[in-house]
């Protein structure tokens, strides 16, 4: 199994954290997705704060993904949590002269702050 790229900028429970989303096809060019949904999950798989199948109304080539309170809780023990940030959608390709599917993930983590609840 591949290892999925991780953010480097580390999140804070219960703060706020931003996902930069950038969109390119097989040639390297930008590209509005034509769909655009998202996901949320911790490293088991567990969907957190009910972010499953997130819809994005106008995707762009560029869409920033804010994340704020209980996507960013602390479920469990531990100095940090990880979260895994899903996207899934559709674009239309000028290679293939065709709407194809895509999906891709990113992970980073949550830190645990003492004394936030």
């Amino acid at each position: 199994m591949a290892r999925r790229p991780k953010l480097t900028l580390e999140a804070t429970e219960n703060g706020s954290y931003v996902v930069k989303c950038v969109f390119k096809d097989e040639r390297g060019i930008a590209v509005n997705p034509v769909t655009l949904a998202w996901r949320l999950t911790d490293s088991a798989g567990t969907v957190v704060n009910s972010r499953t199948a997130v819809a994005v109304a106008v995707p762009t080539a560029i869409t920033y993904v804010p994340m704020t309170g209980a996507d960013l809780a602390i479920l469990e023990d531990g100095d940090h949590e990880v979260r895994v940030f899903t996207v899934v959608g559709t674009y239309y390709s000028t290679l293939t002269t065709s709407t194809l599917d895509f999906t891709a993930d990113t992970q980073f983590d949550v830190r645990n702050l003492i004394g936030v609840t």
